[in-house]
């Protein structure tokens, strides 16, 4: 769904303190404190911090943008592993996002060893000590069009050193040798216990795959990447279980958003209806809430490509797969409301939906049960629940 442009004329007007587009909080302000704050710091060009992963900008495809993401006054294990972030305020998570210097070369023009250094960063399991050369000084990046992702300070890079060793487990190295398609890899490093910022990384950074087909993916190609295939392996082992018993049904709230998780005792399928409220990230104050549904069928063998779905697909299939070992049907609710006034990416999605799952899970036995509990638990948003097809289908069949 594409942006709803807040003009720049009402940012004029508003200049952050009017709150004329409804937001609890103006992002560019937000943005805008932490720059200024690491503007005194940030006039060399050479910098010395901590680093544990690396950014592919999709723009140019395939002659891309590739570098290392230096935190600068954060914590580095959060930009290296955005999952550990969960559980933080939203303020906190926009700060440490726009904390991050993005140094950046562009593909084809950049020596082979600059390019090996950044793999390493990006394969290392721990934050390696980097120091950075740059061509100019970083500039704040203050374009906007009305809503702002939070974007540290850039600037192009010249040269790259690792301070110490880097942290490549050796069995990472000899999958990414011995394995010759990308599915594979990800599959076996998932069994391995990697997480799936750290799996990513290795698909972005041209890893995976065939050695003569392997190149660069952009960041955020190979997040909905991993989630795909990951999710396609979990829902081909649990299309092979026994049908559950049992409605299964988990919420939670963080960040602003609300996550309801329906498991129905049927054949694989899953609905993702998503509920954008007035004010929040995408949709203007005073207009009506806007309602997106994607849907997967057991048979129909058609997945949607959003990357927010891929991210429920890839929870809620890990669940059934590493949990209940049984067959469900899955509808998800997810409301944004005014709170989440800035977008921190698909992991707090995957993320609050695999820890509802794992800690707040309740039993019930009809269609009935179900909506009444999530209308008494999160009155007035459980009506939108009752917009499944799902959910329908089921209750006309307990009617019947």
């Amino acid at each position: 769904m594409g942006a709803v442009v807040v003009s720049a004329r009402l940012c004029v007007v508003c200049r952050g303190y009017k709150r004329l587009c409804g937001r609890v909080k103006c992002p560019i302000l937000e943005r805008l404190r932490v720059h200024l704050r690491l503007s005194r710091e940030l006039r060399s060009t050479h910098y010395q911090s901590r680093s544990g992963s690396a950014l592919v900008f999709e723009a140019r495809y395939p002659s891309v943008y590739v570098g290392p993401q230096l935190a600068v006054q954060v914590v580095p294990e959060y930009v290296a592993f955005p999952e550990l972030m969960w559980s933080l305020d939203l303020d906190t998570i926009v700060r440490i996002r726009s904390s991050t210097l993005y140094s950046y070369v562009r593909l084809g023009t950049v020596r082979a060893r600059v390019m090996d250094e950044v793999r390493d960063v990006a394969l290392s399991v721990r934050p390696v000590l980097t120091e950075v050369r740059l061509r100019k000084r970083p500039i704040l990046d203050l374009r906007f069009d009305g809503v702002t992702e939070p974007i540290g300070p850039r600037a192009p890079l010249d040269s790259i050193s690792l301070s110490e060793n880097p942290c490549i487990p050796y069995s990472v190295e000899r999958l990414i040798e011995e394995l010759g398609r990308t599915r594979e890899l990800v599959v076996e490093l998932y069994r391995r216990g990697f997480v799936h910022s750290y799996i990513a990384r290795v698909v972005s950074c041209g890893l995976a795959g065939a050695p003569h087909r392997r190149r660069l993916v952009p960041t955020r190609w190979s997040i909905s990447a991993t989630d795909r295939v990951l999710s396609d392996f979990f829902v081909e082992q649990v299309r092979r279980f026994p049908v559950g018993s049992d409605y299964l049904v988990s919420w939670c709230r963080y960040l602003g958003n609300i996550y309801v998780i329906v498991l129905l005792p049927e054949r694989w399928g899953l609905e993702l209806i998503e509920v954008w409220l007035p004010s929040s990230v995408w949709v203007q104050v005073g207009g009506e809430a806007v309602v997106v549904r994607y849907c997967e069928y057991f048979r129909s063998g058609s997945v949607p490509s959003d990357g927010g779905y891929l991210a429920v697909r890839y929870a809620v299939s890990r669940y059934l797969y590493e949990v209940q070992r049984r067959q469900y049907r899955g509808v998800v609710l997810r409301v944004v409301t005014s709170e989440y006034y800035s977008p921190v990416g698909s992991w707090q999605i995957r993320e609050s939906i695999v820890r509802a799952l794992r800690s707040n899970v309740v039993k019930l036995t009809t269609i009935d049960d179900v909506l009444n509990y999530v209308d008494e638990v999160l009155r007035p948003y459980g009506r939108y629940l009752r917009e499944s097809d799902f959910l329908k289908a089921v209750a006309r069949q307990e009617r019947l």
